[in-house]
Parts: structure tokens; sequence; C-alpha cells
């Protein structure tokens, strides 16, 4: 793996950065924390939220749903 890459898979994210992602809002995001869904995530201090973006892809993944096939 290329420097650059452990980079980015370690990279943290903000709610708002997932936000403008598209992946949800920043009221869904918290929701489901509070429900235990949604990508895993970490708290560095009081009131600060991260996701690792490695993490975020993976959910992610876990999220495809597949074409349906025609009849």
């Amino acid at each position: 793996m290329r420097n650059t890459e452990r980079k980015k898979d370690s990279e943290f994210l903000s709610e708002v950065d997932l936000e403008q992602m598209g992946i949800a809002s920043r009221r869904t995001l918290q929701g489901w924390r509070l429900l235990g869904r949604g990508p895993k995530y970490y708290k560095p201090s009081m009131g600060m939220v991260r996701y690792r973006r490695s993490d975020v892809e993976a959910w992610l993944a876990t999220r495809a749903v597949p074409p349906k096939e025609a009849a």
C-alpha cells in the first residue's frame, strides 16, 4: 500500500464531512449513534465525533444492494 493510500485510509472525517459527501445528515448520524447503527465512530474528546474514512467506506460496502435481474 502506498503512503498516500495509507494516509487516506486513516483520515478522520467529521459529521459535516459525511453530510457533504451525501452519506447522511448530521441529525441522522446522531440518531444512528444513539441506536448503535451506522459507521464506526470515535470520540477523541467531549463533544467531538470523528469517523475514519476506511470505516465509512467499509460500512458503505455492507449497504450495497445488488441490481435485480430483469424478468
